[in-house]
């Protein structure tokens, strides 16, 4: 796959998940993540 393979693929996961409503759990597990990385990147 080259570059732009993956690009187009990238975006279309993007656009998907922009425009279909997330599960609880994925929600969850997003807020984990940045404050994690929130606190990392604090110090």
């Amino acid at each position: 796959m080259g570059v732009v393979d993956i690009l187009f693929w990238v975006l279309v996961g993007a656009f998907i998940g922009w425009n279909i409503e997330r599960p609880f759990w994925s929600i969850y597990l997003q807020n984990k993540v940045v404050s994690f990385f929130a606190k990392k990147n604090s110090k």
